[in-house]
C-alpha cells in the first residue's frame, strides 16, 4: 500500500456515465498496469467491476499490449458503428 497516495490523488473525476470507461481511466489502466497491478487490484483502485477491466484489456490488446489512446479510438470507432448510434445525414452535417 506503499504507492497507494500516488493514487489516491490521481483518481479521475468521472463526469460521464459510468457505462463506458473515459480516457483518464484507459490511462490509469494502462500505468497501473505497468507497474504490476494485476486487473483486480486495478479494478478495485478505479472502483470498477473486475470484468469491465478484463473486459477492456482483452477487447483492446494489441500486437504492443494495451495502450490507452490506441483503446479509446477502437473503442469511439465501435461506438460509432453501433446499431445505436446517431446517424447524421451529410446534408445535415454540413449545415451546422
Amino acid at each position: 500500500m506503499a504507492s497507494t497516495w500516488l493514487f489516491s490523488i490521481a483518481k479521475p473525476k468521472v463526469a460521464m456515465s459510468r457505462a463506458h470507461l473515459s480516457q483518464e481511466e484507459r490511462y490509469m489502466i494502462e500505468a497501473l498496469k505497468s507497474i504490476g497491478y494485476n486487473q483486480a487490484r486495478i479494478a478495485e483502485e478505479l472502483d470498477r467491476h473486475p470484468a469491465t477491466i478484463r473486459r477492456e484489456l482483452k477487447r483492446n490488446a494489441g500486437q504492443r499490449g494495451y495502450r490507452h489512446k490506441q483503446a479509446h479510438r477502437q473503442a469511439q470507432t465501435r461506438a460509432q458503428g453501433s446499431r445505436n448510434a446517431k446517424r447524421i445525414s451529410p446534408a445535415t452535417l454540413k449545415a451546422v
